[in-house]
């Protein structure tokens, strides 16, 4: 019997645990986004590569990286360990000057639904300071570069 996309996505990530301290944030961020576009629900992995971020504290990660992090987790409403607090405090430290517009409504896409599924005060609080400090950069450059798609994203997340 040949096997599916999901039985070969959850091997991978099984043999993928223990090495995942040693992946570069594209590619940690980049199966946790195949596994969400997937619609593979891989616990494990996602409570691993939130432990992951947050020992690092999401050093290296670029804005694109950020959006497909928290996008991942808001589409799989992994809600066990939350990433929230130290990716909001790295993309704060990135500047949000420093997202496109693409990345900064999919990361207020993602906070929001994230915030939704997840009622503990430390994650409310965090998507609260995303949709804050992003809304003024939205608000500061005239949502300039914004597309229709962008902004529906702003606005459902506002």
């Amino acid at each position: 019997r040949a096997a599916n996309h999901e039985e070969v996505l959850r091997a991978m990530c099984t043999r993928a645990l223990p090495a995942m301290h040693d992946f570069a944030p594209r590619h940690l961020v980049g199966v946790a986004w195949g596994l969400a576009s997937a619609r593979v629900y891989h616990t494990e992995y996602f409570e691993a590569a939130a432990r992951v971020a947050e020992a690092s504290r999401a050093a290296h990660w670029v804005p694109q990286d950020v959006a497909n992090f928290l996008w991942a987790f808001a589409i799989t409403k992994c809600t066990g360990v939350s990433p929230m607090s130290v990716v909001v405090s790295h993309a704060a430290k990135l500047g949000w000057d420093a997202f496109q517009p693409q990345e900064l409504s999919i990361s207020m896409w993602a906070a929001m639904t994230m915030g939704v599924a997840d009622a503990r005060p430390v994650v409310h609080a965090n998507v609260q300071r995303l949709l804050q400090h992003a809304a003024r950069q939205v608000r500061n450059a005239g949502a300039k570069g914004f597309e229709p798609r962008h902004l529906t994203n702003v606005a459902w997340a506002l």
